[in-house]
């Protein structure tokens, strides 16, 4: 049981850092690379990885199988996430962010 509780906590460390690999990169792909908008590759990034992390910890972390029916779920359950972070992400911007994004000087 130990050696069990072992293993679940690695591959759920290993499972949460490619996360955050996987988030930082598709923003420097996105961003630095592409050039697209900071806030739209942060929240492209965050869907992404999310949807990553969730599936890796279902197969890797807690053995977890899929089917059609827990997959609708799923979506159901993060989507109002997504739209709230997408939404909080995009009018957040206040001060000279906010001028910037309409083109004045701060």
């Amino acid at each position: 049981m130990k050696n069990r509780l072992s293993t679940q906590i690695l591959s759920f460390l290993v499972v949460g850092g490619l996360s955050t690999l996987i988030d930082f990169a598709i923003v420097y792909g996105l961003n630095g690379i592409l050039g697209w908008h900071y806030q739209l590759a942060v929240v492209i990034a965050f869907i992404l990885a999310t949807i990553f992390n969730y599936w890796a910890s279902m197969r890797f972390t807690f053995e977890s199988k899929f089917s059609p029916e827990q997959t609708s779920r799923v979506l159901a359950f993060f989507s109002p996430k997504f739209t709230w972070a997408g939404s909080n992400r995009w009018t957040h911007v206040g001060g000279s962010r906010c001028h910037a994004l309409a083109g004045h000087a701060s």
